[in-house]
């Protein structure tokens, strides 16, 4: 049984070596993250050849390793020497930020995916029942009452949303290159934590909340115009680039107060706010988009012809898709605020 483990091993590192040649940065930092579970002499031997590498999450990932080997007690015979390990990476620009939250989920994919399922279930829950309104007239009278579903909104934004950020927010964490990060995300939650995310994002998620109520209202024909909406939308904008910025900082800081220093302004925080939203505009178009897209092409396009309920649904489903990407996020931005221009 021994033998094929070991080819598999070979294979993994041989495939490893092909990635690192390639010259482009996904494969050549997936290579690492491959080398550095396998550990042993040599991952280690290719390493210590990259530790300079131009690309620097690749040369932090390659000083982990021989850090690491080190302290095992292994050496190498030649001149290359593991270097200490690097504690930060530069982020230049605004792409390259989003470039690393989509690295760090991966060092963590299974766990990111997991927490975020699990606590999109409610999200997942009501797209369904909205797809069977059509075939329901129950469930489409059901959804017109006001009674119902506005303290739906409300119970799931105020008291339910808190418990997404030590969920999804600590599987992002454990995918951090820094080992104290890493467990810290082991520290994150409980009830002291989920108080603290209650009170700081209390305000923002009642705004949002309003603003979800106003859209349905608008759904139901009770007013003619979506301004005030935008207006609130507007404003809940304003107020979740510091409430979700303050909570991402107490998951990385324990005991983390009101006293912290943020390097960033407001307005600068503003502005990557809005290219952010751009480009989630762009994902839940294309997200929307290929879900239309695929209903056409399985013969399914009577169902376009359905109620609003149903775009909606869609545009539910895909914020509950891109959650982890958010959170992830604001998590990095803090990071980079409270150790400005590093990682």
């Amino acid at each position: 049984m021994t033998v094929p483990l070991a080819e598999d091993i070979d294979q993994r590192f041989a495939a490893s070596l092909a990635n690192l040649e390639s010259g482009e940065p996904p494969r050549r930092r997936q290579a690492m993250t491959v080398l550095e579970q396998m550990g042993g002499l040599r991952a280690f031997q290719v390493a210590a050849a990259l530790t300079s590498d131009a690309d620097q999450v690749v040369a932090t990932v390659a000083r982990r390793i021989c850090s690491e080997a080190s302290k095992k007690g292994l050496i190498l015979r030649s001149s290359l020497q593991a270097q200490p390990l690097a504690q930060t990476v530069a982020i230049k620009s605004f792409y390259q930020l989003l470039d690393e939250v989509i690295f760090i989920i991966r060092r963590n994919l299974s766990g990111v995916v997991l927490d975020s399922f699990l606590f999109s279930i409610p999200k997942f829950a009501l797209v369904t029942i909205f797809f069977l309104c059509a075939y329901s007239p129950y469930l489409a009278d059901l959804l017109r009452q006001l009674w119902v579903v506005l303290p739906v909104i409300f119970l799931y934004e105020v008291l339910w949303r808190p418990l997404i950020w030590p969920s999804a927010g600590s599987a992002f964490i454990a995918g951090f290159p820094e080992n104290g990060l890493r467990r810290q995300a082991a520290k994150v939650g409980g009830g002291k934590f989920y108080r603290q995310a209650f009170w700081s994002g209390l305000f923002e998620s009642l705004l949002y909340a309003v603003f979800l109520s106003v859209v349905y209202v608008w759904y139901l024909n009770f007013i003619g115009s979506l301004w005030g909406a935008a207006a609130i939308l507007f404003l809940w904008y304003l107020v979740w680039i510091v409430s979700s910025r303050s909570t991402a900082a107490r998951m990385l800081v324990p005991g983390a107060d009101r006293e912290l220093l943020w390097r960033l302004g407001y307005m600068g925080e503003f502005w990557l706010s809005l290219k952010f939203g751009a480009v989630l505009v762009c994902l839940y178009i294309v997200l929307c988009g290929s879900a239309l897209s695929l209903l056409w092409l399985f013969g399914l396009d009577n169902l376009l012809d359905g109620p609003q309920l149903f775009l909606l649904g869609f545009i539910i489903a895909a914020d509950a898709l891109l959650d982890p990407f958010v959170t992830g996020y604001r998590i990095l931005l803090a990071r980079l605020s409270l150790d400005p221009g590093c990682l």
